[in-house]
């Protein structure tokens, strides 16, 4: 089957088998990032939360960890909107901005709990911790889009799987760098170094996202044309200037705004009351204490996850 796009003939039959290229696992490797860097951020604030826990009131616990997937959702839809607007890379100097200012804030903020009291050092760590899961939301949408928009179509729902779980592959890595930090020094030591192997990975990704190419599909949309073809033609992706145009759906029936804001919603937090819960807050914050129970750490690896226990 041949297209024929702005006077250009594309062999649609060839343009499904494709081949992946050094771009296509550098862009890979780029949105992959996106989510191993969710996982470390949420663990290094989850445990950061644990720790302050014993110096803060503790109806402020329970407040703290939902913030952390509220901002993760705040920055799903405000990020994921500006995205439309920036372009599926441009959106980058914003969300690396937010998580690389989280990350430093929630280091430094650790250290200032041995300088000032715990409990005062909580407010900026707080702040670096929302602005953090704010950003890491924010690349989701993009990531997924850019996915979407640039890679072959025989490889496309491989690589969505593929990429989405290294949020697992995060959680589990940040949980096992906890583990083996715990064996070696005190809790504050072992969450500043989870926090200092994320912004290790954040300058990988910013070196990988230098040579990522834009959104072909967002430029055409946008109408860049020609500087559409030019990426396409210089990075190997003019299969990605073929596809539906948006006079090609408007026949095309969709759910109201309404209804596709639901069904989303409740996909976000059924993924938050399972998945989230489970990975994060049920291992490290199984409970909260009261006056009539005293916490003792008590360490032991289930998997590579590290269980506080409460004792009487």
């Amino acid at each position: 089957m041949l297209l024929i796009n702005n006077n250009r003939v594309i062999d649609m039959e060839t343009a499904r088998d494709i081949k992946l290229s050094g771009i296509h696992y550098a862009m890979f490797t780029s949105y992959s990032l996106t989510f191993l860097i969710w996982g470390f951020i949420t663990t290094s604030g989850v445990m950061s939360i644990q720790y302050f826990s014993k110096y803060i009131p503790k109806f402020l616990v329970p407040i703290a960890a939902a913030l952390g997937p509220i901002s993760l959702m705040i920055g799903n839809v405000v990020m994921g909107r500006l995205a439309d607007i920036v372009g599926r890379r441009g959106i980058y100097a914003y969300t690396m901005t937010l998580y690389t200012i989280g990350l430093v804030g929630m280091g430094i903020s650790i250290l200032l709990s041995k300088i000032i009291p715990a409990s005062e050092a909580f407010i900026p760590f707080m702040v670096s911790y929302i602005l953090a899961e704010i950003g890491v939301g924010g690349e989701e949408p993009p990531a997924l889009a850019a996915t979407t928009e640039l890679m072959p179509y025989n490889y496309r729902g491989a690589m969505l799987v593929l990429i989405t779980n290294f949020d697992n592959i995060g959680a589990a890595i940040a949980a096992a760098i906890l583990l083996i930090a715990l064996m070696n020094s005190t809790q504050l030591s072992a969450t500043w170094t989870m926090i200092s192997s994320a912004i290790i990975v954040l300058i990988v990704a910013i070196i990988i996202r230098l040579i990522t190419p834009e959104s072909v599909r967002w430029l055409l949309v946008r109408g860049r044309i020609g500087e559409a073809e030019r990426v396409a033609n210089e990075y190997g992706l003019s299969y990605a200037l073929t596809g539906s145009q948006p006079q090609d759906i408007q026949g095309i029936r969709f759910p109201p705004l309404w209804f596709r804001t639901l069904v989303l919603t409740l996909l976000g937090i059924s993924q938050l009351a399972t998945y989230g819960l489970m990975a994060y807050y049920i291992i490290y914050l199984p409970h909260y204490p009261s006056q009539t129970m005293r916490y003792w750490p008590r360490r032991y690896c289930c998997g590579l996850m590290l269980v506080p226990q409460w004792l009487d």
